[in-house]
């Protein structure tokens, strides 16, 4: 199924994936954790791509409270983000977002005010003040994965935040500066997370 998934055969990767899962025991969360996670979570993916999005999102919901890492929770995270903002829900791409960041100790309020906004900037303008752009571009490549997830949440939130908030997008830009200065710049994979 996640081979069918890549190479963009959504409506047959669908089918092996609903195929596996019919194939799992009864008791396949308790003793099968990993497989039943990934086939729930690709299947989801699945469903948005052919445009089963009520179905997509329903289980995502669902798999959501299983997610036990940080990778994923940002995978279940982004994809619901995905399908808020297509189905123009933006607010609850946001939400499916924030909630995954403060798992990863990033606390943002939905609507945050100029002060913390200003704030987060400021912050960020003292780390870089004095520091040369090509020292900025020259930072090590980021290689630890939960960062990267972190990114590619804040990544996500982005587009359904654009119309919503302006000092929130302010805070999540922000937040990834301050993530890239600290654990390095991302290389033309970091964004491409996929769980």
């Amino acid at each position: 199924g996640k081979r069918a998934r890549t190479a963009a055969a959504y409506g047959s990767a669908l089918n092996y994936l609903i195929a596996g899962a019919a194939l799992l025991p009864e008791d396949s969360w308790q003793r099968l954790r990993d497989l039943a996670f990934e086939l729930e979570f690709h299947r989801a993916a699945c469903e948005f791509m052919t445009g089963r999005m009520a179905a997509a999102e329903e289980r995502l919901v669902a798999v959501s409270p299983r997610a036990t890492n940080a990778l994923e929770r940002a995978a279940v995270a982004c994809l619901l983000a995905d399908i808020h903002f297509t189905r123009q829900r933006p607010d609850l791409g946001v939400a499916a977002c924030l909630e995954c960041l403060r798992h990863a100790g990033l606390d943002f309020p939905m609507s945050p005010t100029e002060e913390q906004a200003q704030a987060a900037y400021d912050h960020i303008l003292s780390r870089i003040e004095g520091r040369a752009i090509d020292e900025l571009a020259n930072l090590p490549v980021m290689t630890d994965a939960t960062v990267r997830a972190t990114l590619d949440v804040l990544a996500k939130i982005i587009p359904c935040a654009l119309g919503m908030n302006s000092n929130l997008l302010t805070l999540i830009i922000c937040a990834a500066i301050d993530l890239s200065l600290e654990h390095g710049n991302c290389d033309s994979s970091c964004f491409a997370y996929e769980y």
